[in-house]
Parts: C-alpha cells; structure tokens; sequence
C-alpha cells in the first residue's frame, strides 16, 4: 500500500485522550511514523536509530533550544573592556555555538577598564546563571518570545540590576542564534521580525550610510559645540567601490588636516574619527566640503549633530554659541542655521539643532525650513530618548474639534489648532540608538510605530552604531532589515590598519537594475 512494506494507524480506542487525538491529527505524526519507518526498511542502515534520529531531524523545523549562555571578559582595544556572550543551542541533534555578541559599549553603560571591573564580573554573573537560566530549554522560534521573558526577568528581579547593556547583548546574540537557525542572514531575519513574516520580502530601501569624520563638543576639548561632522554616503547602489570610496574620503581628510597650520600636530583621533581642533565651524565645515572635492566623489554630503542643548541657558533662553557673552535667541538661532546653510550647500542633514526644552525654537527651525531648505532633513535624538511613547506625545498633532470643514480656514480654528500642539514638534528624522533600547523586539517596534503613523506625520529612522571602532557589524544588519533611511557608523581613520571588506547582498529573483551590493562596512583587524 502506497509502497509502504506496512502502514502504522491510530487505533480509534476510548483510551486515547481526545486531546492526544488531536494532536497527532494536527502534526501529521501516523504520516511522518509511517515514511521513517518504510524508509529504515528499505535502506537498511547499520545504525537504524541514528538513522530515524536523522529522519526526524531532516523532516523537522529544526528550531534551536537554547542550552545556556556563557560570559566572559575581553578586550574592545588597548583602553576598553567589556563583555562577550556565546550561546549555546541544542540544533541539529547537538549542543553547539550558534553566535557570539560583544556587549554595546558607551561612556554611560560601558565598563571601563580600571574602574568597573567589579560591575562586569557582577554582569557576567547574572548572564551565566539567572538569564541563561531563565532561557534554559526553551525554544527559540523568534525573538519576541525571548526579549519578553527578557523584560519580564527584570520586572521580576529588579536586585539583578538588569541593565539595557544585559538585555540589548542578550537579545541580539539570540536573535544572530534564531538568523543562524532560519538559515538567514541577520538582515533578512530582522526583516522577517519586523513584517512578522516567515519570508523575507523584497528590499524597499537602502540606508545611506553616515561615516563621522570630525567630533567636537566639551569632551573632546574642541573650541566648537557641535558634536559630529559626518559624511552622508549615498552611493551605495550601482557600480561604487564603497571601500574604495571611504577610504579615499579618509585620506583625504588627513591630507587636509594635515595640510592646515598645525601640520601633523593637528591630527588628533578619538572613537574612530578625527578631533576638531579648528577654531571656527566653518573651518570644520571646510575640511570635509574640500576632503568631498579632492575625492571627486558626486554621492557624498555632509551632517551634522549640533546637540544644541549642551549650549542652551535654560534661564535665559538662550544659546551660547560662542561663550556667556555671546547669546542667540531662537530667532538668531534660526538666522545662524540659516545662514551657515546658504554658505555650505553640501550640508543636508541637521540632528538636534534646538534644545530639547526650546519648543518654540523647533517651531520656528520647522517653519523656516519648509519654506526655504525642503531638502534638509532635520533630526532628533535628545528628546525622545529612544521611547515610542515620548515620540508620540510630542508628534501627534491634535484636531481641534467642533469646527465644520467650512470653518477650518478660519483664524478662530487656527488659533485653536496652535493652542492645542504648542508642545508638538515633527522632526523628519527620529535617531535611535542600538545601545538605548532595551532589545531588539523594542527597535522593531519602534520602527513599525513611525511607519503606521499618518502620512503626513511619518518620520523615518535613523540607527546609530556604539561610539567606537568594532568588528561588529550587526547595526548595518539591523538598519537595512528595519528599512532605516540612515546608518551612523562611529569613523574609520585607522584605516591603515584594518581591512575594509563588502558584505554582497544581492537578490537572484530582483531585477538586475535594483541589485546592488553595499552598504556593509564590517571592519576586520589584518
């Protein structure tokens, strides 16, 4: 029958539960039973258990079971330590490494080497016995379930001090465990998450990619406020070399940096780039528009982080851009933004240019901008700080009600209007911060909550990379599998000493036209 030497079948006894029924109904298993079997018969193997064993295996899901989660200690560089997880799956019939992921660093949640010592000792810990005992045997069939129980441990167990470092390391070592899994690459199984999808669909969107160049800002000693100068890449489709491409926007730099009046003196890095040591922002500003003009680079433009809360005088309202004696209010704000980008038209990207408790001063930029600079896409870190619901307040406007649609061209409704979202601001751009959000299901659902916005209150993403040189290169991943517009990635100056390499990704099944291959910088020591 069927080809079968014999054919198993349910006996319909009372002293079958129902419920077993049903379940052996449901998975097919009398099916499955009965071609393991015939087909142990027919082949013959020596080893007939190990043989079934393979049978179910190959005809399984196959979804990893986590064993446990090892922790340890290594070294970012010469300065910086912090801390590694491996985890260990049962897949395939054995317990093996399915992924490694080195925990998010920062000046905030990182460990220092001298210092803290003690508090990654503690994380290692509570990694090693109440997080992997909290996953110990269960399934990993995605990456909600575990970031769940993630938040669900801290709720529980506030004395683990469970920290967003913890949880971020875990839940994206876990989620690299599943990708491994599924068979994927990271970025489709991000993607996969986000559509909560079993296929990965076709690609939307490709991040342009923000390289930082200059820093300056109090803590690196710079004259000037702003935080970053970045190159924004947009080159990623088509024939460009983007290695080639970086690394001569790098040399370039150098060259101009060290062409300037401290000569070598004045090439100082830090976190990967270069230290504004220039006196004015114009200098800095020059130093990239003439690095973009000698590469002859046409795909590359310039943002900038102002992080303008560092220089607001929350009692006077104003800003101090060049010291207590000289203050901007809003309006002089505004002019001075406006100014500097008539003067430097390669700038096409602003993050932070108002203070987070300057509401009025974001009105105003906003208004300007639409009227004047449509191509600038403004950005916003400060103040939301990664919370969905904190974007929501600030974002969604409010309609007032009780007007006729005759009546809403009126001033009374506009007055109404302004009264109602005085505290509302829409920014193009929201930043979110990988070392920020407590897991990767968080990032996820962040994207997804600025996608099913109204459209004419949809922003988009921006990801941002640690603030340091690494190998890791899971945020390219995570940019591209949550369709982000840009990936901010800590510089590249020591360029001479790694090996830039091209993650291809391209599609069989896309048009020829729309393949590309991009957009990942993964750094690998030589």
């Amino acid at each position: 029958y069927m080809g079968y030497y014999f054919e198993l079948e349910m006996v319909d006894s009372p002293l079958i539960p129902q419920d077993i029924k049903e379940y052996i109904k449901k998975n097919k298993l009398i099916e499955i039973l009965n071609k393991g079997v015939n087909e142990i018969f027919r082949s013959k193997p020596a080893d007939p258990l190990t043989a079934f064993s393979n049978y179910f295996l190959q005809n399984s899901e196959n979804i990893p079971i986590l064993d446990h989660i090892e922790a340890r200690e290594i070294y970012l560089n010469e300065y910086i330590k912090t801390i590694e997880i491996t985890v260990y799956c049962l897949f395939s019939g054995q317990v093996q490494i399915l992924a490694k992921h080195a925990f998010s660093y920062t000046a905030k949640t990182g460990f220092n080497i001298d210092a803290d010592n003690e508090s990654m000792q503690t994380a290692s810990g509570v990694i090693q016995t109440s997080v992997s005992k909290s996953l110990h045997s269960r399934p990993l069939p995605n990456s909600k379930t575990v970031d769940e129980i993630l938040i669900q441990l801290r709720g529980e167990s506030p004395e683990l001090n469970l920290g967003d470092n913890i949880t971020v390391a875990v839940s994206y070592g876990i989620a690299k465990a599943i990708a491994r899994g599924k068979g994927l690459p990271l970025y489709k199984y991000i993607s996969c998450c986000q559509r909560n999808s079993s296929s990965f669909g076709e690609v939307s969107r490709i991040p342009k990619l923000m390289l930082t160049c200059l820093r300056g800002g109090k803590t690196n000693n710079s004259k000037f406020k702003f935080t970053k100068f970045m190159f924004i890449y947009e080159g990623a489709i088509g024939k460009h070399n983007v290695v080639k491409d970086v690394n001569l926007l790098y040399s370039t730099a150098r060259k101009q940096l060290a062409a300037g009046k401290q000569g070598e003196a004045g090439i100082k890095t830090v976190s990967g780039s270069f230290v504004c040591l220039m006196d004015t922002i114009g200098e800095a500003l020059k130093i990239l528009e003439e690095s973009i003009k000698a590469s002859k680079l046409p795909n590359v433009k310039i943002g900038i982080v102002c992080n303008a809360g560092e220089v607001f005088n929350e009692g006077s309202g104003k800003y101090e851009m060049e010291g207590p004696k000289s203050q901007f209010d809003c309006s002089q704000m505004v002019e001075y933004y406006m100014k500097f980008l008539n003067e430097h038209p390669l700038v096409c990207y602003l993050e932070d240019p108002m203070a987070e408790k300057n509401l009025p001063g974001w009105h105003e930029l906003a208004a300007r901008m639409r009227a004047e600079k449509g191509d600038i896409d403004i950005g916003c870190n400060n103040c939301f700080g990664n919370s969905a619901k904190k974007i929501g307040e600030l974002t969604t406007f409010k309609i007032p009600e009780g007007f006729p649609e005759e009546k809403k061209q009126e001033e009374e409704y506009t007055t109404k209007y302004e009264e109602l979202n005085a505290e509302k601001f829409l920014p193009h751009i929201v930043t979110a911060d990988t070392n920020k959000l407590s897991t990767l299901t968080g990032m996820i659902d962040l994207a997804n909550s600025l996608e099913s916005r109204k459209i004419e209150e949809r922003m988009n993403l921006l990801v941002s990379d640690y603030d340091f040189e690494t190998e890791d290169s899971s945020v390219i991943d995570l940019a591209f599998g949550i369709r982000a517009k840009y990936v901010n990635v800590s510089g590249l100056t020591q360029y001479e000493h790694i090996r830039l390499s091209l993650i291809h990704i391209s599609e069989p099944t896309r048009p020829l036209y729309i393949s590309y291959a991009v957009f990942c910088l993964k750094k690998k020591k030589e």
